[in-house]
């Protein structure tokens, strides 16, 4: 159990560190784009290590319970054995558990949902008081990510704070830090993902 919580541990600092040197290549000239003007639809959830979900067969007690995703993505479902299930989002993976059901029971219904997601690891750096690498609780806000890092330093620009997501695509998003202390409803409800990096320019 040690040996497994070390390589994750191991494989998130170098997540980390691989965003970090993303985040300090960075110029102000480079694209990127303000919270305000991203899509109202966020990108659905996905099923990740360390998650638990609830499997719902219809009329199946037997195979209906909560699973906890482990460090290899994968679960073990009564009958079937090892699913995978690590990327996908719940309908997802409510289809292939029904794909994989089918001829074992009579027209599975599957339904999948993330009920406890696991924490996130996000990695802080450049002007804030306690720069590092964060485990927070999955709806964890940027304001609250300001708060556990002590806030700004008295040399960072209160306008160029950014977010680096590498996936599914490299984007910088960029807040301003006013908006974050007053409240705005579109800075507040941004909702990180796991390996997020945020840089305070």
């Amino acid at each position: 159990m040690r040996a497994v919580r070390m390589k994750t541990r191991t494989s998130s600092v170098l997540l980390v560190a691989w965003l970090a040197s993303f985040a300090f290549g960075c110029s102000s000239s480079l694209p990127f784009v303000w919270v305000h003007d991203l899509p109202r639809q966020e990108e659905p959830d996905r099923i990740r290590r360390g998650d638990a979900i609830s499997v719902v067969v219809k009329n199946q007690k037997q195979l209906t319970g909560e699973f906890k995703v482990g460090q290899q993505g994968t679960y073990v479902q009564p009958l079937v054995g090892t699913v995978r299930v690590e990327g996908m989002t719940p309908a997802e993976a409510a289809q292939q558990l029904a794909a994989q059901l089918d001829g074992i029971v009579v027209e599975p219904l599957v339904s999948v949902t993330i009920t406890q997601p696991a924490d996130l690891t996000i990695g802080v750096l450049g002007e804030v008081k306690k720069p590092g690498t964060l485990q927070v609780p999955y709806g964890t806000n940027m304001l609250d990510i300001m708060a556990r890092v002590g806030g700004l330093t008295q040399f960072a620009d209160a306008n160029s704070i950014f977010i680096i997501r590498a996936k599914p695509r490299p984007v910088r998003i960029r807040f301003k830090y006013d908006f974050l202390i007053g409240g705005d409803p579109r800075s507040l409800s941004f909702e990180l993902r796991d390996g997020d990096v945020v840089h305070v320019e």
